[in-house]
């Protein structure tokens, strides 16, 4: 444990017992933190923001910490914290401050314009925020937590004479970061993005009157607007190196990451099919040769790493809405059937739209959620509604209530026939999953499509979604349809 007797009296002065921060150091030097069901309990509520009164303990923090102190055990003086904005990096800092102090760390903590010392008998501000007082031996490992919102905190904390061990956290952007990394020789930490559970109860905490008013809808408004107002161009730009792009809504369709054998090493990749298929309805009214060289940005970037199964996904909605031909093998062993689709119109649509809005024979139909385990798209020729799924597998699931619900909207727009049709890349030796014993009219089928849409991405592949793990709904001879 580093401990720290004085500061200088000309260049510190103790914070009153009114600052927040004192507050802070009175509720939580040398107490156990308070933290229960992984929610940890902060006096008072400005160490993080006027609204938040607590924050999420992420189960990532306890591995960061392992990982800063076996640096730190290494003689090393600065680390960096770096991912994708949403995934907790903010708020770790008040979390690792409050960790330090309960047991008698003395701590340097950068917030606002200016940063505080926490030490054995309170909090220290300093006179004019100068840091020639970090190069004396006294600070030699000391934790000094900084944000990289604050430029001039970054460039404060690049000084590599500083005896200061320094943690920074920022969002994957070169422009503020290169210095610190070059200067400091600052050892790269890349989290892991929080699980589902945890995304929510961050967003429960935080916005506890929405919790039940989050849709998706939102964020295909803000991204498409986001993309329309764009060259083709400038979002190829920001797609092929999101690190320079100067707004944050990049990191908003990216993520960045790791993987397990090179930790220290940034990857991006699509955050998800529903960011990659909000991206495909903004482009959907572009030029087609538009489309296919962000395509082929996707295809040929392993540093971007997007997934096989996703970019076989919006080439086969590219081909099937283009104006298509091509033989169905049915399920049942029986005759081929062809299939003659019309040029026809990207419609994106929300799973809980009223089935009245996705009736039209113009349009192929996309749900905007990318976490739907029974269908990717479906359209409508001729009495006949044509449901379908790509998959690069050689299996995939078969959820029956997903099917209840297309089928609900194939009878709200008159059709007479269903088809279901698993599009497979050429060459698949597909198994049908179990089906439905009572069909209501469905017939299944498979469509080989020959698509150029082999991917440099280094990257586990994700085709198989969490919701598709428990999609396995095998039918009964209980199970019915209506086919009205």
């Amino acid at each position: 444990m580093v401990t720290l007797d004085t500061l200088p009296e000309e260049i510190f002065i103790k914070c009153g017992k009114f600052n927040s921060f004192t507050r802070v150091w009175e509720s939580h030097w040398d107490q156990p933190l308070d933290i229960q069901n992984n929610i940890l309990n902060i006096n008072p509520i400005l160490l993080v923001d006027e609204s938040v009164k607590s924050i999420v303990v992420l189960r990532e923090y306890e591995e960061l910490c392992k990982r800063i102190e076996e640096d730190r055990a290494n003689h090393s003086t600065a680390a960096l914290i770096v991912g994708t904005p949403g995934i907790g990096k903010s708020t770790f800092l008040p979390y690792l401050l409050l960790c330090l102090i309960s047991k008698r760390e003395p701590v340097v903590y950068y917030r606002g314009n200016g940063y505080y010392v926490f030490m054995s008998d309170g909090v220290y501000t300093p006179v004019g925020g100068d840091t020639l007082v970090f190069l004396t031996p006294e600070f030699g490992r000391v934790h000094a937590l900084v944000d990289a919102d604050s430029l001039s905190a970054v460039s404060m904390f690049s000084d590599p004479t500083l005896k200061l061990y320094t943690i920074l956290v920022s969002s994957p952007r070169e422009d503020r970061i290169k210095k610190y990394i070059k200067a400091r020789g600052a050892a790269k930490l890349i989290p892991a993005p929080p699980s589902l559970d945890e995304a929510f109860a961050v967003w429960t905490l935080c916005f506890p009157d929405k919790v039940n008013k989050f849709n998706v809808d939102e964020l295909h408004w803000e991204l498409k607007s986001f993309i329309d107002a764009l060259s083709i161009a400038t979002l190829r730009g920001y797609i092929a190196n999101p690190d320079s792009a100067t707004i944050e809504i990049s990191h908003r369709c990216i993520e960045t990451f790791s993987l397990p054998d090179h930790p220290n090493r940034l990857l991006h990749r699509l955050r998800s099919r529903t960011v990659l298929r909000v991206f495909y309805g903004a482009l959907a009214l572009k030029d087609l040769q538009e489309r296919q060289q962000l395509y082929h940005l996707f295809q040929s970037g392993a540093q971007l790493s997007v997934s096989q199964g996703y970019l076989f996904e919006v080439m086969a909605d590219d081909l099937l809405s283009q104006g298509f031909q091509g033989m169905l093998e049915p399920e049942d062993g029986s005759n081929v059937e062809q299939l003659d689709l019309d040029y026809l119109t990207i419609q994106l649509f929300s799973n809980a739209s009223d089935p009245n809005s996705t009736t039209e024979e113009d349009k192929f139909y996309i749900p905007v959620q990318g976490n739907n385990p029974t269908y990717d798209a479906f359209c409508y020729k001729d009495g006949c509604g044509i449901a379908m799924q790509h998959t690069i597998s050689k299996k995939h699931p078969h959820n029956l209530k997903g099917l209840r619900d297309l089928n609900k909207q194939f009878n709200t727009a008159g059709m007479k026939k269903k088809w279901f049709i698993f599009v497979i890349p050429k060459g698949t030796q597909f198994k049908y999953p179990p089906l439905p014993a009572c069909r209501a009219g469905w017939k299944y089928f498979t469509l080989e499509l020959d698509v150029n849409w082999t991917s440099a991405s280094q990257v586990p592949e994700r085709e198989i979604e969490d919701s598709d793990l428990d999609a396995t709904d095998e039918g009964t001879d209980d199970d019915e349809m209506d086919n009205s």
